[in-house]
């Protein structure tokens, strides 16, 4: 099993993100060992990232169900 490169995953998303690019293959799609666990981290690292170029959270992130999901 495969350790997953958090900080590599966070600066692709946010190149990505920057360019307006979508992501040939999701990171959880190319690693089998990329779990619930290495998204938060990749999440947190994420916000470590933007924090550090200046940027403020601002609210936070609300979950909602819907049908499609099970939610009702």
């Amino acid at each position: 099993m495969s350790a997953v490169d958090v900080s590599a995953i966070a600066q692709e998303l946010l190149l990505a993100h920057a360019s307006g690019q979508i992501l040939p293959v999701l990171p959880s799609s190319r690693d089998p060992s990329f779990d619930l666990s290495a998204a938060y981290a990749v999440e947190a690292e994420l916000v470590r990232l933007r924090r550090a170029s200046g940027r403020t959270t601002v609210g936070r992130k609300v979950g909602l169900l819907t049908k499609r999901c099970g939610g009702y």
